[in-house]
């Protein structure tokens, strides 16, 4: 046996010989930390109060460490592409913004009063359902993690559901002709406890790729 003192709180501790380089926990301050894999030029320490040290026990299985391999873990995470969702209603609420802009010039040059009145309404109906949408896009994002997929939507309020990969009963990919060129779809998730679907979000780029990330990880 070997004595380790607790680089945080410096609190003398036993550790067999095949603990070396292991990462452990502090028994008295629950600190984390490794054992030097050459631990037997470690100086000894006094003995605690007690006359005894504690055992310290390896936490490399433990899974909420964070660098376990059973530890949770973002594996993917994203939101919904506004663009390659909506490509022509983006680009129509794009033109209707530079025609706007176009008029309002051209009324600056003399243009009578319908040329100010249909450009700042272009502009002003462009801008509304442009900013909306990128709102939506920006409020809506998924978290695929190695033990769950989480849907969070919500700016300012803010609704979030989660499925378990485990309890995954149902997982849908669907593209159209157009959002299969674009190389976008939609995912659909729902659980064995939930008849309904729990989790559907539009838009994503490589859908295939995030059913394949879920799959993986059901078992």
């Amino acid at each position: 046996m070997d004595r380790i003192e607790c680089p945080a709180c410096g609190t003398p501790a036993k550790a067999s010989s095949d603990m070396a380089g292991r990462r452990v926990r502090c028994p008295t301050c629950d600190h984390p930390f490794q054992i030097p894999i050459t631990h037997a030029t470690v100086a000894a320490v006094a003995p605690t109060p007690d006359g005894d040290d504690a055992m310290l026990e390896p936490i490399d299985d433990d899974p909420d460490a964070p660098d376990s391999p059973r530890a949770e873990h973002i594996l993917w995470e994203g939101q919904p592409s506004v663009i390659r969702t909506q490509p022509i209603r983006t680009m129509a609420k794009c033109v209707m913004l530079l025609v706007g802009v176009i008029l309002l010039s051209v009324w600056t040059f003399g243009g009578g009063a319908w040329v100010f009145l249909f450009g700042s309404l272009l502009i002003f109906f462009g801008a509304v359902m442009l900013l909306r949408s990128v709102i939506h896009a920006m409020g809506t994002r998924l978290t695929i993690t190695n033990k769950r997929s989480t849907l969070r939507r919500g700016l300012l309020s803010k609704f979030t559901t989660e499925v378990r990969h485990k309890d995954v009963l149902n997982l849908q990919v669907r593209q159209t002709i157009f959002e299969r060129l674009l190389d976008t779809g939609t995912i659909e998730i729902s659980s064995a406890g939930q008849g309904d679907i729990e989790i559907q979000v539009t838009g994503l780029v490589d859908p295939d790729r995030i059913a394949r990330i879920v799959r993986s990880h059901q078992n």
